[in-house]
């Protein structure tokens, strides 16, 4: 397999400049309905996080719900969804489940990072990921 490599600029609209990488989401199996995200690079996360908008848009319903905690520890319940993920051009990530969530921005979490050569040069405000 072909090495893929992507590299961004942090995103100054997110708080503390953070990370960010381009996807695209789709529903499972089904590459004509897909949408383009913004994701955060997010290491301390298990599993990857979609906005639920992003998730209703393509007509997701969630397969089934668990709780996850978030780094205070509070525990919350959240629907799991699979979805298609397009990550540094290699769609990989086929059927994958990802959890809904509120916020306008989603997180990559250590399911897909884990997978992947990630580069953060903080001076240079830069990240890339290669698979």
């Amino acid at each position: 397999m072909q090495s893929s490599q992507r590299r961004r600029s942090y995103q100054y609209s997110v708080p503390l400049e953070a990370p960010t990488i381009a996807a695209v989401i789709g529903r499972p199996w089904s590459a004509d309905v897909s949408l383009p995200v913004d994701l955060l690079v997010d290491t301390g996360a298990t599993m990857t996080g979609t906005p639920l908008i992003v998730l209703r848009q393509l007509g997701l319903l969630p397969l089934w719900w668990d709780v996850f905690s978030d780094f205070n520890g509070t525990e919350t319940r959240v629907p799991v969804f699979a979805v298609d993920l397009d990550v540094v051009g290699v769609d990989a990530f086929g059927g994958m489940p990802v959890i809904g969530i509120q916020s306008g921005l989603g997180f990559v979490g250590r399911d897909i990072l884990n997978g992947l050569l990630a580069t953060l040069d903080g001076p240079a405000r830069m990240c890339t990921l290669q698979s």
